[in-house]
């Protein structure tokens, strides 16, 4: 029988790398394909992919079941490290001009 997708989670916090290689290939092609959608250039979205992926990894005993699923935490990570490399818009300055 397959584990679930929390044990994997769980196994992975304990430092299991064959948890890990299970999870990511469980999820990986989910996450790019939200990651493809939302960027829409592959190779921003396969380094946002590798530092979800990272980061589930590394601090997989953050994930918290009562809060959601395993793919609504990837999901919420991938949108988050999204929003952490997209530069935020700044309003133009016009060539010192002041609008007082």
């Amino acid at each position: 029988m397959a584990p679930t997708d929390e044990d994997l989670v769980m196994r992975c916090a304990a430092g299991d790398q064959e948890s890990f290689l299970m999870l990511h290939d469980r999820f990986a092609p989910r996450v790019f394909g939200l990651l493809i959608k939302i960027i829409g250039q592959r190779t921003e979205a396969e380094d946002v992919l590798q530092e979800v992926m990272w980061e589930a990894w590394t601090r997989s005993d953050r994930y918290n079941r009562s809060l959601g699923s395993v793919a609504a935490w990837l999901h919420d990570r991938s949108l988050a490290r999204h929003r952490r490399c997209t530069p935020t818009s700044r309003p133009e300055i016009f060539d010192g001009y002041s609008s007082r």
